[in-house]
């Protein structure tokens, strides 16, 4: 079906939330041509709270496997040309879709389409949000780290791109939009679009929010991500491609500074401290590698305040740009 729109909602113990994010896909001003609910093996009563939408949703419920399984088993189902996705916690802005669509058609080579999405607390009220810029990007552009993420609510792709890819690996319990990037800028470019089109919604019971600060939700985190670069490790091999090195290093340096949280959390300084050394030795001896080596012993000797400096850091646009002016990487 042409400029067509299957609406998939990843469901998961979010029985608060998801009335809200299937009315955010009912009241679209384009409808999409069918919402697709898969429920991961909810335990919270989230079959009851989307009771009175059956018939104009079709509700999936799966066993409790992970994201990458319960999209399976939606995509297998899906009609429309395009796929776009929505976390139940999530909502879309009424526009969404019709922003979409047209972008699609203004570009028809498109493989995907992400935009960008204000993040609001538990009651909507809006959280800080960094907002990126129009931008067309390519499977070069992932290589050397300039193509970005803003999440499965964000994404929406073309469905006989989706189908290759099928099945997704079952050991993805979430963050399959990483695992599906390069796959899909292999097949054509994706738009990102810098106009805000949903609300990410953080909680506290988000996987990523928060996973740095509690010890358990860090190792899954580490757990997890080390599944993602096997994934990508397997993908870049197969097809004879090699992350930049900037990227490749940059990459390495974010899982270390992890396991440097995490030690710390358990009281092995020994292995904390390697970690510090580790990723030090990776920057060499450059500018950059002076403003690591303190903000990481920052982490060292109070991890607490890192994580605080850590978030006022990344929600005020202009000190990334000072910090790589005065300390380039």
């Amino acid at each position: 079906m042409p400029d067509s729109v299957s609406a998939v909602i990843c469901n998961y113990n979010c029985a608060q939330f998801i009335s809200a994010s299937i009315e955010s896909v009912l009241t679209q001003e384009i409808r999409p041509i069918e919402i697709l609910v898969v429920d991961d093996g909810s335990t919270d009563g989230s079959r009851a709270e989307a009771e009175h939408y059956l018939g104009k949703i079709e509700w999936i419920p799966m066993p409790h496997g992970g994201q990458a399984a319960a999209l399976n088993a939606a995509l297998a189902r899906c009609r429309g040309q395009w796929i776009a996705f929505l976390e139940s916690d999530d909502l879309w802005l009424p526009e969404k879709l019709k922003v979409i669509l047209d972008c699609a058609r203004e570009d028809p080579g498109l493989a995907a389409i992400q935009h960008s999405m204000n993040q609001v607390d538990i009651g909507l009220e809006p959280l800080p949000t960094q907002l990126g810029t129009d931008s067309r990007q390519t499977l070069d552009d992932f290589l050397k780290g300039r193509a970005w993420l803003t999440g499965m609510s964000a994404l929406t792709a073309r469905r006989e791109m989706l189908e290759d890819l099928l099945p997704l690996p079952a050991d993805l319990i979430t963050c399959v939009d990483e695992y599906l990037q390069p796959r899909l800028l292999l097949r054509g470019p994706t738009q990102h679009l810098a106009r805000p089109l949903g609300l990410r919604r953080v909680h506290g019971r988000n996987f990523y929010a928060g996973a740095r600060e509690d010890p358990k939700r860090l190792e899954s985190y580490i757990s997890l991500r080390s599944v993602l670069n096997a994934h990508l490790e397997a993908f870049l091999k197969e097809h004879g491609l090699a992350l930049e090195p900037g990227n490749a290093r940059k990459r390495q340096a974010q899982g270390l500074e992890l396991e440097l949280l995490w030690h710390r959390s358990q009281g092995s300084w020994r292995q904390a401290l390697g970690d510090w050394r580790e990723i030090l030795g990776l920057y060499g001896l450059r500018p950059y590698t002076f403003f690591k080596a303190f903000t990481l012993a920052l982490a060292l000797a109070s991890p607490p305040f890192y994580l605080w400096l850590s978030r006022a850091y990344e929600n005020q646009a202009w000190l990334p740009s000072l910090r790589a002016a005065l300390f380039p990487d």
